[in-house]
């Protein structure tokens, strides 16, 4: 077993290994403005003055240490770099305790001081925790084999999810893109439809400012996802053949980023799952919500839409534009 000295110096050379994580972190502008993380270096900065004491009382200056720059490729890495260094910390700080009670000490003031240190580092790595919790990041990736598999190509962040993600289940390969992209749309007036469509034939139609558009729904099962603009505004047409589910999406996520979307090949709990083009987050089909990835809990804003036949649309939309069957 460890003296108590031995633990203590342990523990100083681990805390001044970490100070480069909160030099990070302090100089970060994005970083500071959040209220967990001024607390954690509250927490960091009152421990380092507990360990400049305890130093001096056993004659090992912490002014010896040279502090190494760490670079970290994003936040996220940052973050669960710290928590690991932090909960192997806690383990140091226990133990240390542990084996003062097993002692005895002339001043009772003495175990007093190292049990606030125990009880500061337990506050410090609740802090690291709650931010985990508000960013919805977890340190393990617990996918089955069979799901990393199938997802080993994704850039989706599995380390933020709001769902088990083994409730995704594989279906197919992953679809390109590319054969919903923008530019590959082509558009007939109602007028050349006729030659085209039969009355009965069913449409999703979406309207904006006197404006329609109509997709038929044959399409619509066989590319699931349609990436288009109305008068201006960047939309998704999203079917799921599993469910019969057709929902339309704003693509701009809070009022700033276009994204286009593509198929997983994923479904969870009988409806398909999305992807944006951005960070490939995991999007819902059903309610355009993200449950894995970059954007996790973010919301896209359902676009007003009808299902009619190509007799009604005809008959109600005369300068309305149908999605071309040749695109």
């Amino acid at each position: 077993m460890k003296t108590i000295n031995q633990y203590i110096k342990t523990i100083i050379e681990k805390e001044y290994k970490n100070i480069a994580i909160y030099r990070h972190i302090r100089f970060n502008k994005n970083w500071v403005r959040e209220k967990e993380l001024k607390n954690i270096l509250m927490t960091q900065q009152f421990k380092v003055s507990q360990l400049n004491t305890v130093s001096r009382s056993i004659n090992y200056p912490v002014e010896q240490f040279k502090i190494k720059e760490i670079e970290f490729e994003n936040d996220l890495d940052l973050v669960k770099h710290l928590y690991k260094e932090e909960m192997g910390l806690l383990d140091e700080y226990e133990n240390l305790y542990k084996t003062i009670l097993t002692i005895e000490l002339d001043d009772d003031h003495d175990r007093a001081y190292f049990r606030q240190m125990l009880k500061t580092q337990k506050l410090h790595v609740y802090r690291i925790k709650q931010l985990m919790n508000n960013q919805k990041i977890n340190i393990n990736d617990h996918r089955t084999k069979e799901l990393k598999e199938f997802t080993r190509f994704f850039k989706t962040n599995w380390e933020k999810h709001k769902i088990n993600c083994n409730e995704l289940k594989p279906v197919r390969k992953r679809a390109n893109n590319n054969q919903t992209h923008i530019s590959e749309l082509s558009f007939i007036s109602t007028h050349e439809a006729k030659s085209v469509f039969l009355d009965r034939d069913r449409l999703l139609v979406v309207e904006r400012k006197n404006k329609q558009k109509a997709y038929p729904i044959e399409m619509l099962t066989f590319n699931e996802i349609i990436n288009d603009t109305i008068d201006g505004l960047p939309i998704v047409i999203t079917h799921c053949p599993l469910s019969g589910k057709t929902n339309v999406f704003k693509r701009i996520l809070n009022n700033k980023r276009v994204l286009q979307f593509g198929s997983t090949g994923l479904i969870r709990n009988s409806n398909s799952v999305l992807y944006d083009d951005k960070t490939e987050t995991l999007w819902q089909q059903g309610t355009g919500e993200a449950i894995v990835g970059y954007y996790v809990s973010n919301q896209l804003t359902m676009i007003p839409s009808q299902i009619i036949d190509f007799k009604t649309y005809k008959t109600e939309y005369k300068e309305g534009l149908i999605l071309a069957r040749t695109t």
